[in-house]
């Protein structure tokens, strides 16, 4: 009867030490899968034309001197794209409009402007903006825009994280719906919900430490506002022997990422698009991209998207998306490429060199390399011209 037992005790002590390992075995597989896989993400590409968005209209009664500029569009957030990081916004300002002094606690923010004429405050610098520039807004950082030139402003207001967006629906309504003048109380909630804080201009007309005063500068170990001039950043060459097509386009300016501005989440990088230039197909891992085109004629492909993006138009790439660009108009296209995560300044870099530096070719070593550092894959044109799942002609 012992020996029974003994028997049965065994049997189970065994069939339970391999269910366990078989659980264990199971578990580092599933680990090991989803490390050397890229989950899709539930955003949509878009394609947005100037018009295209969420039309807003400011209610009366918000921050002092923010209803000068009254109207705006939401382009990319979680109700617009379903966008995981970026809120992205568009409006015009006017000759004497301003965006008064304010900052943001959980985000940082790059504001692009197609013309000139803009003072800007950031932080502990001042400047006037001159066309095609672009600004970077660490966290906790104070800023204010006007427009005292002579022309209306595009400005694209970029986030890489939402939040703000609350607090904008919060004090607007659509075209057509009333008006009806915001309560103190209606400004307090909507400026915890969008993590922003306006400067209370009864505390004087500055904020302590900006631009228009002798203040302290911005602490060196964290990131540094930036106020860049068209010309202003680390200027590349590509390396030749890169993935097929992406030559075209031999020069581009990295603006902003951790060696420029010190940010902690934004890559933006700009360039110039010549007639017959292309980005090839390609997609990113870890971060969504937003790019901005000054100019119309660009032929984009995004996901199942293709159309050619007018004037003033916004493409937006979700994770794991594949996107490519055409220039096929007739006229160069200002292109700003926006990432709410870094790495892909890792490939760029790599596959390129300062003016002056030779340009000695890319062996497939290390184009292999540097596309695993930047978290981007080309796609490989010995498979066929598009990558599945893309429309084309």
């Amino acid at each position: 009867m012992l020996f029974r037992r003994l028997s049965i005790l065994c049997v189970l002590t065994t069939a339970t030490l391999g269910v366990l390992l078989l659980r264990a075995q199971n578990h580092q597989a599933s680990q090991s899968d989803s490390a050397s896989t890229h989950s899709p993400s539930s955003a949509t590409p878009l394609i947005l034309q100037e018009g295209d968005g969420e039309h807003r209209i400011r209610r009366p009664g918000g921050p002092t001197g923010s209803s000068s500029v009254s109207e705006f569009i939401i382009r990319i957030d979680k109700q617009n794209g379903n966008a995981e990081d970026f809120y992205v916004a568009t409006e015009i300002l006017k000759p004497g409009a301003t965006i008064p002094f304010n900052k943001h606690d959980n985000a940082e923010q790059a504001l692009i402007m197609e013309e000139g004429g803009a003072t800007v405050t950031a932080g502990d610098k001042r400047a006037v903006a001159g066309p095609h520039s672009i600004v970077f807004v660490p966290r906790e950082t104070w800023m204010s825009i006007t427009n005292t030139g002579n022309n209306p402003i595009h400005l694209y207001a970029v986030f890489s994280r939402q939040g703000f967006e609350n607090f904008l629906r919060a004090r607007s309504v659509r075209p057509g719906e009333s008006l009806t003048p915001l309560t103190p109380e209606e400004v307090r909630r909507a400026e915890v919900a969008g993590h922003f804080t306006p400067w209370d201009t009864s505390k004087g007309p500055y904020p302590p430490g900006v631009g228009s005063q002798s203040a302290t500068t911005q602490s060196s170990s964290g990131p540094t506002p930036l106020i860049l001039q068209e010309d202003d950043g680390e200027h590349r060459l590509r390396r030749p022997g890169g993935p097929t097509g992406s030559g075209s386009v031999p020069g581009f300016i990295i603006k902003i990422d951790k060696q420029n501005g010190n940010a902690e989440d934004f890559y933006v990088g700009y360039e110039i698009l010549n007639p017959g230039a292309m980005i090839p197909f390609h997609k990113h891992h870890n971060s969504e991209e937003v790019v901005i085109l000054e100019e119309g004629g660009a032929t984009v492909t995004v996901g199942d998207k293709r159309a050619v993006a007018g004037p003033h138009s916004i493409v937006f790439i979700p994770r794991e998306t594949w996107v490519s660009l055409t220039n096929t108009g007739d006229k160069p296209i200002h292109g700003y490429y926006l990432f709410s995560r870094q790495g892909f300044e890792n490939f760029l870099r790599a596959r390129s060199v300062r003016p002056g530096e030779p340009l000695t070719p890319l062996t497939p070593e290390e184009v292999r390399r540097a596309a695993d550092e930047g978290h981007v894959t080309p796609w490989d044109t010995s498979r066929g011209l598009y990558p599945p799942g893309v429309p084309h002609p």
